[in-house]
């Protein structure tokens, strides 16, 4: 085999071993957390999970959902999961809390007041 092949050959192989533990690198740093999500009831009960620790319902319309990991470089998503004959049951507000937590607020649609809903959060990193 040739000078010039043989270099080649090596450059191919360490550009091949790169990819492949940049890929790795990646791919453990999003399996470690890559989100959440947490179907609340009204009561702050929660229903469904995944990556969150607790939620709490602090008081009439505010809740405190605590993920398992630090989320503020994720975005977050919360909706409110309405009734069947309710087409737009309130508004619904997320912001950072801590580090791992993120305050929910809900408000009824008419008087704008805060009221206990039904809602969905989800957190993507």
């Amino acid at each position: 085999m040739s000078v010039r092949k043989s270099f080649a050959a090596a450059a191919i192989a360490a550009a091949g071993l790169t990819v492949a533990v940049t890929e790795t690198a990646v791919a453990q740093e999003q399996a470690a957390f890559t989100g959440g999500f947490a179907v609340v009831g009204a009561d702050g009960q929660v229903r469904h999970k995944a990556n969150v620790t607790t939620v709490r319902h602090k008081s009439t319309g505010v809740y405190h959902v605590v993920f398992s990991q630090d989320v503020n470089r994720c975005a977050a998503n919360a909706t409110i999961r309405g009734e069947r004959k309710a087409v737009a049951p309130g508004y619904i507000m997320v912001s950072r809390f801590d580090d791992k937590t993120l305050r929910v607020n809900t408000f009824t649609a008419v008087t704008l007041l805060p009221a206990d809903f039904r809602f969905d959060v989800v957190v993507n990193c």
